[in-house]
């Protein structure tokens, strides 16, 4: 996995004050408040190339893995909204990889 263009943000903290220091990728995360946490919405533009009247091109190595972390209240739980079936992670470990063109979201309850 390629990570080195999310080095400058995507080690991110969990906003408490909606601070995300994530102004150096052209795509930063997106963070919405909950009653009881927040929703991280993370997007990968990287390695997909378009092209007038062309099939997409996607390259796969482009994958970003990202981790995060909190900052002031601690995470209790972290779930992996999926299209099928929700994956719970570890409050204290989480890492996702985001495939090239595609889109996490997150929900974190703290």
């Amino acid at each position: 996995m390629n990570s080195s263009i999310f080095a400058v943000g995507f080690a991110l903290a969990l906003p408490v004050g909606a601070t995300t220091g994530l102004v150096a990728h052209p795509q930063p995360p997106s963070f919405s408040r909950t009653k009881d946490g927040w929703l991280v919405t993370l997007v990968n533009n990287e390695g997909v190339t378009k092209t007038f009247r062309e099939t997409p091109v996607v390259d796969p190595s482009a994958a970003q893995s990202v981790s995060i972390t909190g900052r002031g209240k601690s995470i209790r739980r972290a779930i992996l909204w999926g299209a099928d079936n929700d994956e719970q992670f570890s409050p204290k470990n989480i890492c996702v990889s985001v495939p090239p063109g595609e889109v996490r979201i997150l929900r974190l309850s703290l």
